[in-house]
């Protein structure tokens, strides 16, 4: 009996820095609808701002909760100075906000936190490092 051949591999995900393939549950938006109901939180109001490419209207949805402790908010913020949308790029406010998000371990922080400060020069890692230690979080926007 010949055997029936594998089923094709599905391609991998592709994503942005601020559209990681691992998202929150809680505030995971249902990509198959257009409308993002009106309960949903600013995390999931953010993700669908983000994919209407308006970026100052995602900016300000994810800030509030990035600065009370957000690990997503906090990645997502870093990610739009990486990528320098809503914002002008600045790798020195994306390194501040993805090393936040980091603390508790989230990969998809981590992995772009590496992609961020091999993009870095000394002195702007040298800049970040004295402003977290200083406790900055606060963006210069």
């Amino acid at each position: 009996v010949a055997a029936s051949p594998a089923p094709p591999e599905d391609p991998p995900e592709v994503t942005t820095p601020a559209e990681p393939s691992r998202v929150d549950t809680e505030e995971s938006p249902d990509p198959q609808t257009a409308a993002v109901p009106a309960t949903a939180g600013p995390i999931t109001r953010g993700v669908a701002a983000y994919q209407a490419a308006d970026y100052d209207e995602a900016y300000a949805l994810w800030l509030p909760p990035a600065l009370n402790g957000s690990t997503r908010a906090q990645f997502y913020v870093g990610a739009l100075y990486f990528e320098g949308r809503g914002v002008a790029v600045d790798l020195v406010q994306s390194y501040i906000w993805l090393r936040a998000a980091t603390k508790n371990d989230d990969p998809g922080a981590l992995k772009l936190l590496d992609r961020v400060r091999d993009g870095m020069t000394g002195a702007e890692l040298a800049e970040a490092e004295t402003r977290i230690a200083n406790g900055e979080t606060i963006p210069d926007r």
